[in-house]
C-alpha cells in the first residue's frame, strides 16, 4: 500500500468513527422518541431530536471509491507475496543445482529434480507428487518444500529394488493376475491392478524390506525401469497400453508416467510378449 493510499484510509477511519458515535446518539434519541412520555419534558425532546437532524446534516463517509483502491492493492500485494515465494523457491532449488522447470501457472506447478511440486496459495499448502500420483503436502516455504522434495525422492528410491528384480516381480504379479482373470499369457491386464499383486511379490522375494509399493512407486519404477533400458528380459518384453478416450477419465483405473516410456501419457494396461530384437533394450 503507498504512503498516499495509507494516510486517506487513517483519515476514512478517523471519519467513520465519528460517525458511528453520532449514529449511536441518534439510535438512542430515535428510541427514546419512540417513548410517548418522552414528549412530556419539551427540552430533553427536542435534544433528542436535535441529535437526529445532527446525524442526517452528516452522511457516512463514501467507501466505495476506497475500497476499490484497497481491493487493488490487496490483489497487488497478493501476486507480489505469490511471485516472491515462487522466486524464493526457485532459487533455493537452484542454490542446491536442482532442476526444475515450470509446467503450469493456475496454480503454479513446478518439477522439481523430478518431483511435481504445486503451490496452492489459498490453503498456504504445497502439494508435491510424483507424475500425477500424491506423495506429501506441506507449508509454502521453500526450505520445507524442498526438504519434502528430498523426502519423497529418496522412498520413491527405496522402493526400487533394481531392473532385473524388477522386471521379474511385475512378470510374477502379471502371471498371478492372469490366473486370477483365467487369461493366457500375452493378454492384456489392467496397469494398476497389478499394485496388490506386486505387494505380495514384494514380500515373497523380500524386496525393499523398509519400503511400500504403491501407485505412485510404481508409476516411478516403471518410468525408471524404461531408462534404464530394462523392459526386454529372458525373451520377454513388458508392454504398456495407453490410455485414450473416455478410459482416461476414471484415473484410478489409469497410470500416468512422466517420462521414460515417452512420458506425458496415462496407460490402461500391461501385458508380457515375446522379445524383439536386442534383448534388455526398449
Amino acid at each position: 500500500m503507498s504512503g498516499e493510499l495509507r494516510e486517506r484510509v487513517a483519515a476514512t477511519a478517523a471519519s467513520l468513527r465519528c460517525y458511528v458515535k453520532e449514529s449511536e446518539k441518534a439510535r438512542k434519541a430515535l428510541e427514546a422518541l419512540a417513548v410517548e412520555q418522552s414528549w412530556d419534558d419539551g427540552a430533553q425532546c427536542s435534544k433528542y431530536v436535535a441529535a437526529v437532524r445532527a446525524l442526517a446534516a452528516a452522511p457516512p463517509p463514501d467507501l466505495g471509491a476506497i475500497s476499490d483502491e484497497l481491493a487493488a492493492a490487496c490483489d497487488a500485494q497478493r501476486r507480489a507475496l505469490r511471485q516472491t515465494l515462487l522466486d524464493r523457491l526457485i532459487g533455493a532449488a537452484e542454490a542446491e543445482n536442482i532442476e526444475w522447470r515450470r509446467i503450469g501457472d493456475q496454480p503454479p506447478v513446478l518439477n522439481v529434480g523430478g518431483i511435481r511440486v504445486e503451490l496452492d496459495y489459498d490453503k498456504q499448502e504445497a502439494r508435491l507428487a510424483y507424475a500425477k500420483e500424491p506423495l506429501a503436502r506441506c507449508v509454502l516455504d521453500p526450505c520445507q518444500i524442498l526438504e519434502a522434495r528430498c523426502d519423497q525422492i529418496a522412498r520413491l528410491t527405496l522402493a526400487w529394488p533394481g531392473a532385473d528384480e524388477l522386471f521379474e516381480a511385475i512378470e510374477s504379479a502379471y502371471r498371478a493376475r492372469l490366473g486370477r482373470e483365467a487369461k493366457p499369457f500375452g493378454e492384456r491386464v489392467n496397469l494398476v491392478d497389478l499394485v496388490a499383486e506386486l505387494v505380495v511379490e514384494y514380500e515373497r522375494r523380500g524386496l525393499c524390506k523398509n519400503a511400500t509399493i504403491g501407485r505412485a512407486e510404481l508409476a516411478y519404477a516403471l518410468d525408471r525401469l524404461a531408462r534404464e533400458g530394462g523392459l526386454a528380459r529372458h525373451g520377454h518384453r513388458l508392454e504398456l497400453g495407453t490410455a485414450t478416450g473416455g478410459s482416461t477419465r476414471d484415473k484410478k483405473r489409469v497410470l500416468f508416467l512422466a517420462s521414460g516410456l515417452g512420458g506425458g501419457q496415462f496407460y490402461l494396461t500391461l501385458r508380457f510378449a515375446a522379445a524383439v530384437g536386442a534383448e534388455g533394450r526398449s
